[in-house]
């Protein structure tokens, strides 16, 4: 569970606990399972759950993808990072990843994507064959939702900014993308008697 907390200026602060990932260890992920996929995406696990998690995914020929998360400067992720293909990391994870005043192409993920997100100014995609910048979507989420649950299976939204190169490592064993399922309604956000009881049992 996590709340979003925005104050007047409209700095946002994520409070959160533990998710179920937490409590996941390295002896409880079925290997057969992960083997028999194409792809796989990790966030949220322990490190030495998702080094597990990797080791089997990149064994078996499938591409992995990784989102540390806000943690990352408190969490040795490296085994991670190295076997991952795609790494997702906002502006202050970059500058983990990145060795502070490193550039990408001088840093240890050089040889694979990294999707740097900076919020409500798009991303910029590092990739082997170069780096490219990618603006936000100016549409509201409902239409993206509806869009995405029209699109036919196994096609994916192109953009104009996409990048047309990427890694052989990359493009050689990306599946195809499979339509979202149709979105259901969001929760209600919380009340804000129930963030100052949420931040009463935490602090």
């Amino acid at each position: 569970m996590k709340y979003l907390v925005v104050d007047g200026d409209g700095e946002v602060m994520v409070l959160g606990n533990d998710g179920a990932n937490e409590a996941v260890h390295p002896a409880d992920v079925d290997a057969d399972y992960v083997r028999a996929a194409e792809h796989v995406h990790l966030t949220s696990q322990r490190p030495e759950t998702a080094t597990r998690i990797a080791e089997l995914a990149a064994d078996a020929g499938a591409t992995v993808s990784f989102d540390p998360g806000r943690r990352l400067d408190e969490r040795d992720y490296a085994a991670t990072i190295e076997r991952c293909d795609v790494l997702f990391v906002n502006d202050r994870e970059a500058l983990e990843v990145l060795e502070e005043d490193a550039t990408y192409a001088e840093s240890a993920v050089g040889d694979r994507v990294v999707v740097v997100k900076h919020g409500a100014e798009g991303a910029t995609v590092h990739t082997p064959d170069g780096s490219f910048e990618h603006p936000a979507s100016t549409s509201n989420p409902s239409t993206r939702r509806a869009r995405a649950t029209r699109s036919p299976r196994g096609s994916s939204p192109s953009s104009s900014t996409t990048p047309t190169t990427t890694s052989a490592r990359w493009s050689s064993r990306t599946p195809a993308a499979r339509s979202p399922r149709a979105p259901r309604a969001p929760a209600p956000p919380p009340t804000f008697p129930e963030v100052e009881a949420f931040l009463d049992r935490q602090f």
